[in-house]
């Protein structure tokens, strides 16, 4: 053997595969082929084992590093390496001439060139478990985020992204599907669901995991139509939690890339994505969303209110209005009143609370305002109190986002105490909820609040898929009836509302919960209220929200003339 062309052709050979990089799942043969022919190598395959059991291998991997495929019968020269995680990897090196041995001196260079072989392969895998650990999410098996914005910018760069839809989804109701299977048996699920989407996409498209039940996705425009139509509603079937299929269904945000867009910051698409999804989010069916310049200008909008929030705050922009309640039975005369809220800036109304309230209930913005709201309630109450004024109860608004706070009902009544307001003047309002979560932290909290002595009430029930749970659980004093109850002239169904309405009525009464009938507008709700026994009503009818001096003449003169 010249030594001189070996050494020569082996250095060849280092620096060849060192800018190979995967030296695993491609062919060599051009980095090492002048190596092979000086060490009369025809062919090298290697093998990947799971694990080894005494001489019983299993699962294996079969590559073909350098050459073509040597039949069964010939017989190789093994090298075998042990990894660190107890698998096997043997190098099969056939000779290229197979009446021929390998000497001595070539089966120790043959050695050393295995051992440098597997060494790069080492690096390789090394390298793909470091992008496993970056890009990968092992609970579902799916890419993670970061590996969104790389491919982004990848398909960004080849200048193709024109051509692809971005697809933001969040599950609907999973929370309550990981209550009733397990969190366990809804991350096998979740796993199922998403593996059914990602096996129809293609090479060039991308399913990743964002966090917890949100995903985003990069598909071709073609593709868009079957993936919608499986998110909005899939039965996933598992035998280990019974016969009965579960059904999947989210809601998506679509931004459907123009082929001219320019993408400035790798941010952008999603940002357009995750706006178009939070508007699907927030209505309570699966509903797909896409991205449009109107919604852009809502998305500036929204996000300059709640940049807002903090000086409104601190410049006292946020003022209370106070809106009657009326008793039927006694005078049309104000029984009590609910404090709103209201965003004057300038002696001007800034926003509307339909649109600036959801923005704070997304963080906890909102609890810093009805902590604001209570207070300033309380002080109005101090003061007509102080005035001699005979004052009404007043219910307080409280977001669902409190009821993460342990120290809530302390935080209340530290409030109330510190202006000496008898408890019986402040109620507490909660909208309804769908989770046994937030089921158990609200019964904690009326509970709390019951013991303190403040009223607490359900509001809006009605408005979505109320429970009767809801009300047959939890120790509330006052329903709030939602507008949605009240029947209506002229409506399909003007009869079977009736009848529904006076059989929620009738048992709020003999459950002794106190009922209000909120939105009412006509004298023909009045007499519907009255005929079935609803005796206390908030609305139009009497009157809009007023500000605190006016509500304050209510006080002195709290009879309604109808």
């Amino acid at each position: 053997m010249d030594n001189l062309k070996y050494y020569e052709a082996f250095e060849k050979s280092l620096i060849k595969l060192h800018n190979l990089g995967n030296t695993i799942s491609y062919d060599i043969s051009d980095a090492v082929s002048e190596l092979c022919a000086i060490l009369n190598i025809g062919c090298i395959k290697t093998a990947y084992y799971d694990r080894e059991n005494a001489n019983h291998l299993t699962t294996c991997t079969n590559t073909v590093l350098y050459g073509s495929e040597y039949p069964d019968n010939r017989t190789p020269l093994e090298k075998r390496y042990e990894t660190i995680t107890g698998n096997t990897v043997i190098y099969y090196f056939y000779h290229s001439d197979e009446d021929i041995p390998w000497s001595a001196e070539e089966k120790e260079k043959l050695q050393i060139f295995s051992d440098i072989l597997y060494d790069y392969n080492s690096r390789t895998k090394a390298f793909d478990t470091a992008a496993m650990l970056t890009f990968y999410d092992f609970d579902i098996k799916v890419h993670n985020l970061k590996y969104f914005y790389r491919f982004v910018n990848e398909t960004v760069h080849k200048g193709k992204i024109g051509t692809f839809s971005a697809v933001r989804f969040n599950m609907k109701q999973f929370t309550v599907i990981n209550q009733r299977v397990g969190r366990p048996n809804g991350t096998k699920l979740l796993a199922k669901f998403i593996g059914m989407i990602e096996s129809s996409l293609t090479e060039e498209e991308v399913i990743c995991r964002i966090g917890g039940d949100n995903f985003v996705m990069l598909v071709k425009k073609e593709h868009l139509l079957p993936i919608l139509d499986r998110l909005m509603g899939t039965d996933i079937c598992m035998p280990e939690l019974g016969s009965e299929p579960i059904r999947l269904a989210a809601s998506v945000g679509v931004f459907d890339i123009p082929p001219e867009y320019t993408v400035i910051f790798h941010g952008e698409i999603m940002d357009s994505v995750s706006t178009a999804m939070a508007i699907a989010k927030s209505n309570f069916k699966p509903e797909i969303v896409y991205f449009n310049q109107k919604l852009l200008e809502v998305r500036k909008k929204q996000n300059f209110i709640s940049a807002s929030f903090d000086q409104a705050i601190e410049n006292g922009e946020f003022v209370v209005y106070y809106q009657p309640k009326v008793d039927l039975q006694n005078d049309f005369r104000m029984a009590g009143g609910e404090a709103l809220c209201r965003w004057i800036k300038n002696g001007e109304f800034y926003s509307s609370p339909g649109e600036f309230i959801p923005i704070f209930e997304r963080g906890y913005d909102i609890c810093t305002l009805d902590f604001y709201m209570l207070e300033t309630v309380c002080r109005d109450l101090r003061r007509w109190l102080d005035l001699g004024l005979d004052i009404v109860n007043i219910s307080v608004n409280f977001s669902r986002r409190h009821l993460s706070d342990d120290n809530l009902v302390k935080r209340i009544n530290d409030i109330v105490d510190r202006y000496r307001i008898p408890h019986e003047y402040i109620e507490i309002e909660l909208t309804e909820t769908t989770t046994d979560v937030e089921f158990k932290a609200m019964k904690g909290l009326i509970d709390g609040l019951s013991k303190a002595g403040f009223s607490t009430s359900v509001d809006d029930f009605g408005a979505g898929y109320s429970s009767l749970n809801l009300i047959k659980n939890l120790p509330w004093n006052v329903l709030k009836l939602d507008k949605s109850l009240l029947p209506e002239r002229g409506a399909e169904n003007v009869w079977q509302d009736r009848i529904f309405f006076k059989c929620v009525v009738s048992m709020a009464k003999e459950m002794c919960l106190e009922c209000i009938a909120e939105g009412v507008e006509t004298m023909e709700q009045v007499n519907i209220l009255k005929e079935n026994n609803c005796h206390l009503a908030q609305g139009f009818f009497f009157d809009r929200a007023l500000p605190a001096d006016e509500f304050e003449k209510r006080l002195r003169n709290p009879i309604y003339i109808r």
